[in-house]
């Protein structure tokens, strides 16, 4: 990521509630604020930057997201998607 990218992506991601990440279509994290780790159950930025969902998350979980992740890099689609994580209404946005 270029670095006048990473400085734009930090100052969106550090709005106040906004969970915030970037990741390739294999699932891989580039970028993870730290409203999305707490969100999602914890950890540190550090341990989920450079990770993969697989490798962090259930299986089945990461799995479906993986696939999201590829039908956008594929289509070039934007997509909504709301689901319950851990008690929790999340609404997702992917797109590219």
């Amino acid at each position: 990521m270029m670095p006048e990218n990473r400085e734009f992506l930090s100052r969106f991601a550090a709005a106040p509630g906004l969970a915030v990440s970037l990741m390739l279509a294999d699932g891989t994290i580039l970028y993870a604020n730290e409203t999305i780790t707490r969100l999602y159950g914890g950890g540190t930025v550090e341990e989920h930057t450079g990770s993969n969902l697989a490798d962090l998350y259930p299986r089945e979980w990461a799995e479906e997201k993986i696939a999201l992740l590829r039908r956008v890099a594929e289509t070039d689609d934007r997509l909504m998607i709301r689901y319950i994580w851990e008690g929790k209404r999340i609404e997702a946005q992917y797109q590219r």
